[in-house]
This record gives structure tokens, C-alpha cells and sequence, in this order.
């Protein structure tokens, strides 16, 4: 999975909670993502002329992307330019953006990226309130459980009854899950 870090100068390795929203503030959002989804294709490209073959990588797509017309295209257009078939990237949809979608403009670009080969995974899922139709309506293949589920789970038998009931819910509907 490709994650967003910034190696400050002076605090070191920086997690996305402290500067994504001034990248959201700024409004480079997407050109953001555009450059994280690019920079992840070339090293999947570089990972197959050196070493390991056919792996696949994972890209997030923010709602703001997910609603651009042009998304799908771009990222076929990345996908060729890296040389890759489209099943070997994933882009992940946040729950929380399932849950508040029921915009047409982001179901058309999710149908698009699915009928390019692109694969769909449902992120951070159990805190937002994504419904079972939207799981569906997505065409997600695969649930990530949120880690806040899954932190505790090898000693707190209430976390693992949770976790139990999502994989259940996830294999009674033909989804992989990711924990």
C-alpha cells in the first residue's frame, strides 16, 4: 500500500494526520493523490524489471478524486504509462466516503475504474456507516478492517468477537478481508 509520509527535516518521519489538511487547505487534494498513485505505479514498473513479479499496489482515492469525471481516465492513463494491467492496482474507497456517497458522479467512477480491471477495497471499514447496499453498489472485492478493531484483538475477546462477525460478514458476501 502506498502511504503518504513526509521526512521532515527536523521531527523526522511525519504521518498524514499532521499535513493533510493543509494539502486539503491548499487545495491540492487530488494533484496530491495524482502524485502519490503515480510514484506507487513506477515503483511496482521498477519492483517487475528487478525483482518480484506481479505484485500489486494500493493507491487511496479521496472523494474529491472520486468525484472528478476525468479520475478513471487519468488512472488508465497511468496504468499505461507504467506499463501495468489495470488488476494490479487497487484503489481503496474509505468507508466514510461509501457512507456519504450517494453521489452519482463518484458510483460513475467506480463503475469505470471497475470495468477497467482496476480493483476496489473498502478502507478503515466498522467506523464510518457504510451500508451493506453500498458495499455492494461499490463492487468492492475486499474490507479493510479499521485498526481500531484490530489493536487489542490478541488478548481482548470482545475485539475478537467484532473481528469474527466482519470476516463472517465479508465471506457470507464474497469479500476477502484485510485486517
Amino acid at each position: 500500500e502506498a502511504l503518504a509520509r513526509w521526512m521532515h527535516p527536523r521531527h523526522g518521519l511525519v504521518g498524514p494526520a499532521h499535513f493533510l489538511g493543509a494539502v486539503a487547505e491548499a487545495g491540492a487534494t487530488a494533484a496530491f493523490g495524482e502524485a502519490i498513485r503515480r510514484s506507487a505505479l513506477a515503483a511496482l514498473a521498477e519492483w517487475d524489471r528487478t525483482g518480484p513479479v506481479g505484485l500489486t499496489v494500493s493507491v487511496n482515492a479521496s472523494a474529491e478524486e472520486l468525484r472528478s469525471p476525468t479520475f478513471a481516465e487519468q488512472v488508465a492513463w497511468d496504468l499505461d504509462a507504467a506499463d501495468l494491467a489495470p488488476e494490479r492496482l487497487i484503489v481503496e474507497v474509505l468507508e466514510t466516503v461509501a457512507a456519504s456517497s450517494a453521489d452519482d458522479a463518484v458510483m460513475k467512477t467506480l463503475s469505470a475504474l471497475r470495468q477497467q480491471g482496476v480493483l476496489l477495497d473498502l478502507d478503515d471499514f466498522g467506523v464510518g456507516q457504510a451500508s451493506l447496499l453500498s458495499i455492494r453498489r461499490f463492487g468492492v472485492r475486499r474490507i479493510k478492517i479499521d485498526r481500531s478493531f484490530v489493536i487489542g484483538v490478541d488478548h481482548d475477546p470482545e475485539q475478537r468477537k467484532m473481528v469474527g462477525v466482519i470476516v463472517s460478514l465479508a465471506r457470507e458476501m464474497g469479500l476477502g478481508t484485510l485486517a
